[in-house]
């Protein structure tokens, strides 16, 4: 029974863990299509569970170049696909290139799966060109301000050529010229070329042409504008917000340094974040992200502990993952602990004024003047014959430039000049106990019976009164 117990737990962890894993490519037929009529061939293909509802969105937004749908033009097409469980397919589109050029052409795969919506988005470039140059090569790819050796193939589909000068044009990169040499007709080279992308060049996809100044092999001179597709593609970045618990560091104190790292365009895997400690730094200096994806957030927090000595520090933090490293600056400034000054800002009585044998409030207004916090602060009386009641009030914490008010329940036993001693305790940030104590007075007066004389008269002039009224009439 356990056993079954255990296996129907495992096909439950399975099933709730299993998801589709669909990618989107594309190719064309004929595959170097010139202007006219050829075929977009969307291939999809799924490696998890089923995928259901498959929605196909295509668009372009290009002149001279259309979709053909049942005869008509069309820049926006909808497909229902169903449901694609392991496996692949491929959807074919019919499409039309007035002139040679690089399309741009918008698709988005929507699928569910578990009740979850899905959605892929890609851009493909598309080459159409006539031309007696074709270029056979990969797209050239290239990160913002990056420079490297590219290869490129180019066949000649025409006739003979003695000799060219092969360069890249594009508002994005720049080239070295490389020099092709006895080129027969139907040849394919392969030239290296030295290319650099622009530093502020934006992500995306992008024409380019490879211009060929060439000399044929019966000297006649030319210029052929092959287009290419240029990808750009982003450097990898994440961003880093850090801030410490608490917000103010004190010498010697521990605190914790959080850390929130966001990926801003690219998937990161075993990614690891290590802390370059300063001298007299101690604490946690690494820790293991794991997966961080595009556009995603994760915190994490190390802790640690500063130095014994003040001033302005900073943290050097790297992120890296085998395949890239960032370095990032946190600054921290370390503070000394300053003194503590807590003392007596007022003492109040309610009522104001306070006869022997009543009850009354009595409050003590503490205020910390000082730089540092004080904690676990306390204020004890000790009372003098004539004053009882409570005699101890916790504040708890009092935060440098605060003020807190102590209440106590007294009563007066006596009237006079009271002289109440008050013994205020508390700990600084290192925990340790100091003890202050200050003096004050209360005034009390004696009973007052002005209003019990008061009431007895008014009762005798109304007992007067009522008497007369009764007796002397007669």
């Amino acid at each position: 029974m356990r056993i079954l117990v255990f296996l129907s737990f495992l096909l439950l962890v399975a099933s709730a863990n299993a998801q589709p894993i669909v990618s989107v490519g594309y190719h064309t037929i004929p595959e170097k299509p010139s202007p006219g009529y050829f075929i977009i061939s969307i291939d999809i293909s799924n490696s998890g569970t089923d995928a259901r509802n498959l929605g196909l969105l295509v668009q372009e937004n290009e002149d001279g170049f259309y979709f053909i749908d049942n005869g008509e033009k069309k820049s926006i097409l909808f497909l229902n696909l169903g449901d694609l469980s392991a496996g692949s397919t491929s959807v074919q589109i019919k499409a039309y290139a007035e002139k040679s050029g690089i399309y741009s052409v918008r698709v988005k795969l929507t699928y569910t799966n578990n009740s979850e919506s899905y959605a892929i988005n890609s851009i493909f470039g598309v080459l159409v060109y006539a031309s007696p140059f074709i270029y056979t090569g990969d797209e050239i790819s290239l990160k913002p301000g990056e420079s490297r050796v590219v290869k490129l193939e180019i066949k000649n589909t025409g006739g003979g050529v003695e000799s060219a000068v092969l360069s890249l044009i594009s508002d994005y990169v720049t080239s070295k010229p490389v020099l092709i040499e006895s080129w027969r007709g139907g040849e394919t080279k392969t030239v290296y070329m030295t290319v650099s992308a622009d530093r502020n060049a934006a992500e995306g996809v992008y024409e380019a042409n490879l211009r060929l100044n060439y000399r044929s092999e019966f000297g006649e001179s030319g210029v052929e504008n092959v287009p290419v597709i240029l990808r750009i593609t982003p450097v990898p970045k994440i961003s880093i917000r850090a801030h410490t618990i608490p917000e103010k560091i004190y010498v010697d104190s521990d605190f914790t340094l959080q850390l929130v790292l966001t990926s801003r365009n690219s998937n990161f895997n075993n990614l690891s974040v290590k802390l370059e400690l300063p001298e007299g730094f101690e604490g946690e200096s690494s820790k293991y992200i794991g997966r961080l994806d595009s556009g995603e957030s994760v915190s994490t927090n190390l802790s640690l502990k500063a130095p014994k000595k003040s001033g302005n520090y900073r943290l050097s933090l790297v992120l890296s993952n085998g395949n890239m490293s960032q370095k990032y600056d946190i600054p921290i400034y370390v503070a000394e602990y300053g003194k503590i000054s807590i003392d007596l800002a007022g003492v109040y009585t309610s009522p104001q004024e306070v006869h022997a044998g009543e009850s009354f409030k009595l409050s003590i207004q503490l205020e910390n003047s000082g730089k540092q916090d004080a904690k676990a602060v306390e204020i004890r009386l000790i009372f003098p014959e004539g004053l009882e009641g409570r005699d101890s009030y916790f504040i708890g914490t009092l935060e440098s430039g605060d003020s807190a008010t102590a209440t106590f329940e007294l009563k007066a036993l006596a009237d006079g000049n009271h002289e109440v001693k008050a013994r205020i305790s508390y700990m600084d940030q290192a925990f340790e106990v100091h003890e202050k104590e200050r003096s004050f007075t209360v005034y009390v007066f004696s009973s007052n019976y002005t209003a019990e004389i008061l009431a007895a008269v008014f009762i005798l002039v109304v007992a007067g009164i009522a008497a007369y009224f009764k007796f002397g009439r007669k």
